[in-house]
């Protein structure tokens, strides 16, 4: 589909609860000690750095995280995926519940995770691993594009009979982030469109020789003004490095024009 790339990140971001614990615990003992030397931490990373994409990347990873340890979810595994989307005709039209315009060209992060809880529909009370994806438009300044969905393997088996070929979901899993590696430059094989308040990710797998196109529906989140708040923290910073980012981009090209012109 005209209009949309993928952004590669080549490496697969893992992360599990621990890791966010002691994340925040780490975060609470600096501004516990915030009058301190700031040497007994960790070496502040160069200015390149700062102003890199990775430091919206690595802020971006939190953003749903704090939900999911309250509600007490283990993610297992996660692999993130950065999408450059650009809103059509119709799309700009759209405006927010504050009134504000979107973006014409946004970028898109996309989580497809392993998350491990308990199946309430499910007799036993052992945890199961469900295929999580989650899906919101980085740096924005509203919270109309939050889509989410988790699917437990019986439910992926009824809507996509094709991925009974697999024994788990973690093969699933595997299986859709190999696509993407493999597909990514190719947008007529994976592309993402928005339809009914939904994020529709199209795939096109090929199953015993044969090519099926693959949707998956991921609802837009309604969030309630607590949700909203919790949320706040991590857009602010998201905004922030997104602006650090282009400032540093903006520097780098005036430089090189400077350049060329002496």
């Amino acid at each position: 589909m005209e209009g949309e790339t993928i952004i590669d990140k080549e490496n697969i971001i893992e992360q599990n609860v621990g890791k966010i614990e002691k994340y925040e615990e780490k975060e609470f003992q600096k501004e516990q000690n915030s009058s301190l030397d700031t040497s007994q931490y960790e070496s502040s990373p160069k200015k390149e750095e700062i102003f890199s994409e990775k430091s919206i990347i690595q802020i971006s990873q939190n953003f749903f995280e704090k939900e999911e340890k309250i509600e007490e979810i283990k993610t297992k595994s996660i692999s993130t995926y950065f999408l450059n989307y650009t809103r059509k005709k119709e799309e700009l039209k759209e405006v927010t519940d504050t009134g504000l315009r979107k973006a014409e060209n946004c970028i898109f992060q996309l989580d497809i995770k392993i998350i491990q809880k308990i199946n309430s529909s499910q007799d036993s009370n052992a945890p199961e691993n469900f295929l999580a994806f989650y899906c919101h438009e980085i740096a924005a300044f509203y919270f109309d594009e939050i889509y989410e969905r988790i699917f437990s393997l019986e439910e992926l088996f009824k809507e996509y009979r094709y991925f009974r070929i697999f024994e788990s979901n973690d093969e699933i899993k595997a299986a859709i982030d190999e696509f993407i590696k493999t597909n990514q430059t190719k947008p007529k094989k994976f592309f993402i469109e928005f339809k009914d308040k939904n994020l529709k990710i199209h795939m096109k797998f090929s199953f015993f020789d044969k090519e099926k196109e693959i949707i998956f529906n991921l609802p837009k989140k309604k969030l309630t003004d607590k949700e909203k708040n919790d949320l706040l923290p991590g857009l602010l910073k998201e905004m922030q490095a997104k602006m650090f980012s282009l400032a540093y981009e903006n520097k780098q090209i005036t430089n090189e024009k400077f350049n060329q012109f002496w």
